[in-house]
């Protein structure tokens, strides 16, 4: 089978070894099993609820309804925020945005009763921030990572993990529904606790996505497959602070992005400071600007 972002065929055994020696993935992992198995159980209270709610003849205008104005405000929040969001919060902080929203639906579904309202504000949080918010954040996750990582873990999470998991919660949910404990009530109960832990996952993956960060700066610039352009809150801050470390590779490669933005102007000139000669020779090949004197 080939993967669907096209990456190539995927090797299952060899991308589930690589995935289970990194830490990192392996938290990349859980995020996307938790992330897609909660979403699985919001659509699933959301079509339950709307069948309870409807008759058979309401059910379809209804829910054509729902769907195309959810879909509007996925573009509006892709065209107009997610960037703005991720530049002004960073990529880890994006990650909770919807699973924040749905702790606080589902909780206040679960404990005041399963209203209409409720549950469209979670499938709404769903249907605007899955494929703009939150899928932009989850692919910057991959964006420190070697080529080579990338090429063996990104197609695995993409296909195999994703379907995976969505078999495994939907057997989970025909069982519950078998001996009749889907609830909406239990189901919201559900979604607020998978959501929690989804926040829990996302946030643990602050310190070693800017480690990954520090680590990709001090490799050599044609192995390195992110620019400028691509970075975010997390990442600038992983810039600045790289332009201070005593690892040469590290400071050049910080300077090499800055240089790559156009924004060598901004660079700190204390690159002139460092006792390294190679540090010395790039930062007077990019920090000098026009109209910039402290160099």
């Amino acid at each position: 089978s080939r993967a669907a972002s096209g990456h190539g065929p995927v090797h299952v055994r060899a991308e589930l070894r690589t995935m289970m020696q990194s830490p990192y993935l392996k938290r990349i992992g859980l995020l996307i099993w938790v992330s897609v198995g909660t979403l699985l159980v919001v659509d699933y209270l959301f079509k339950v609820t709307m069948a309870e709610r409807f008759s058979e003849r309401e059910l379809g205008i209804y829910l054509a309804r729902s769907y195309a104005v959810m879909n509007a405000l996925a573009l509006v929040v892709q065209v107009f925020i997610t960037m703005q969001v991720l530049r002004r919060v960073g990529t880890i902080v994006t990650l909770t945005l919807l699973p924040l929203c749905l702790v606080l639906s589902g909780g206040a579904a679960a404990f005041f009763g399963t209203s209409l309202v409720l549950v469209l504000v979670a499938k709404g949080a769903d249907g605007s921030f899955r494929h703009s918010l939150h899928r932009v954040s989850t692919e910057l996750l991959f964006l420190p990572l070697t080529p080579d990582e990338r090429a063996e873990a990104k197609p695995f999470f993409d296909s195999v993990l994703t379907r995976v998991t969505q078999g495994v919660f939907a057997v989970a949910l025909f069982v519950m529904a078998t001996f009749g404990v889907a609830t909406p009530r239990i189901l919201a109960m559900v979604v607020a606790g998978s959501a929690l832990v989804w926040m829990g996952v996302a946030w643990s993956l602050r310190s070693p996505y800017l480690e990954r960060f520090r680590s990709a700066l001090g490799r050599n610039a044609g192995s390195r497959s992110f620019d400028f352009a691509e970075l975010n809150l997390d990442s600038v801050e992983v810039l600045v602070e790289a332009l201070s470390s005593p690892d040469e590779d590290r400071v050049i490669g910080a300077m090499g992005l800055f240089h790559q933005g156009g924004r060598s102007g901004r660079s700190p000139a204390r690159g002139l400071y460092h006792p390294s000669p190679r540090v010395l020779v790039r930062a007077l090949d990019v920090i000098p600007a026009p109209g910039r004197k402290d160099w």
